[in-house]
């Protein structure tokens, strides 16, 4: 069962000064990473970023900050990736669970999503690596690459993709998931297109987890409001107060077997309590 979803108003309220730190957590992350645009050791770095894909990376940043959809989002850096910087055919983002990679989040053509696919069976890949290196995991010719013996060649037959380079999405400790680019000939990417990879990465990392902070929130505060409205009905129904309301609904939801939202909504809609009014 879902924690966000057993709250009481003061739990309530807890979660969202908790959400309400890390948001500002994040927009100070996203504030550094625009800082860090590395494009001619500005900031004492010196990486050979270029100004105009700085430039362009900063404008589309500020549509990505108007999405509410984590999915959404990532299509759109999969997009951006494959329109801006050289040598990208393709792109894809996965997101990360327990055992591994999920299926690919967003794609910008079915060959990325089928070697996305590929690694996944077979667990091994650019993009199983990357979630364990330091940095990015590229491969400039796929024909001979020792790394990954079953997945290069069958990536080459099935999609005509030569080369990758994959780079971890995270903000933090936290893992998100993994970018994955793909070129079409051997040595597809220059040594500045594998620094603007990483600099995407950094941004899209700070877009995807402010977005996933906004989304959970915002389901979290949806679902408090409607076991809220479905405590009132059993209230006034049974006469009830509110820590009876509460423990009536769990029950409901713990002898079927639904989850406690799921209860709450139909209660909600349709004045109904499962395996409570029949």
């Amino acid at each position: 069962m879902d924690c966000l979803t057993i709250m009481t108003d003061d739990q309530a309220a807890k979660v969202r000064d908790r959400y309400a730190d890390r948001l500002r957590h994040l927009v100070q992350l996203f504030r550094d990473v625009a800082v860090r645009e590395w494009p001619s050791g500005r900031h004492g770095v010196g990486r050979p970023v270029s100004d105009s894909f700085a430039r362009r990376l900063a404008d589309v940043g500020r549509r990505w900050a108007g999405i509410d959809s984590v999915a959404d989002v990532a299509s759109e850096v999969a997009d951006f990736a494959t329109v801006s910087i050289d040598g990208c055919a393709a792109g894809r983002i996965s997101f990360v669970r327990k055992d591994g990679q999920a299926p690919s989040a967003a794609y910008t053509e079915d060959g990325a999503r089928r070697a996305g696919e590929l690694q996944r069976r077979l667990g091994e890949g650019p993009g199983n690596d990357a979630l364990e290196a330091a940095g990015p995991v590229y491969a400039n010719d796929l024909d001979h690459e020792p790394r990954w013996p079953a997945w290069a060649p069958r990536t080459v037959l099935g999609t005509g993709y030569h080369s990758v380079v994959s780079t971890r999405l995270y903000v933090q400790e936290r893992t998100l998931g993994v970018l994955e680019l793909y070129g079409k000939g051997a040595d597809a990417f220059s040594e500045q297109a594998l620094e603007q990879t990483e600099l995407l990465a950094a941004h899209a990392s700070a877009h995807l987890a402010l977005t996933d902070l906004v989304q959970n929130l915002s389901t979290a505060l949806s679902t408090r409001t409607v076991i809220g409205q479905a405590e009132g009905i059993l209230m006034e129904r049974y006469q009830l107060d509110a820590v009876r309301a509460f423990a009536m609904l769990r029950r409901v939801s713990q002898h079927t077997n639904t989850r406690l939202a799921e209860v709450a909504e139909e209660l909600v809609h349709t004045r109904r309590t499962p395996g409570a009014d029949a």
